[in-house]
């Protein structure tokens, strides 16, 4: 399990939408995981991470706040639709 500082950092950066500080995050992931002998781990990590840094240039929340400025208004990731209630 990676340490919840390293975890905490990841979230972080994500939701500051800090691309460079993600990945240095993600990558002292790795390297932790590489010191607890979790060599398959780490591997499928790196990989992941490195795919997505050359194949997914922008994140969801720039595609998110790209919506948002084209629309006018913020977009959620999901929208809860109460039924009518009938009387």
């Amino acid at each position: 399990m990676a340490r919840s500082d390293l975890v905490k950092k990841l979230f972080n950066n994500f939701k500051i939408d800090d691309r460079d500080g993600f990945v240095k995050a993600a990558n002292e992931i790795i390297d932790d995981e590489l010191k607890k002998n979790h060599v398959n781990l780490a591997n499928d990590l790196r990989k992941i991470i490195s795919n997505s840094i050359t194949s997914a240039p922008r994140t969801m929340l720039s595609l998110m706040k790209a919506d948002s400025d084209i629309t006018g208004h913020e977009t959620s990731l999901f929208d809860v639709i109460y039924p009518m209630a009938t009387t």
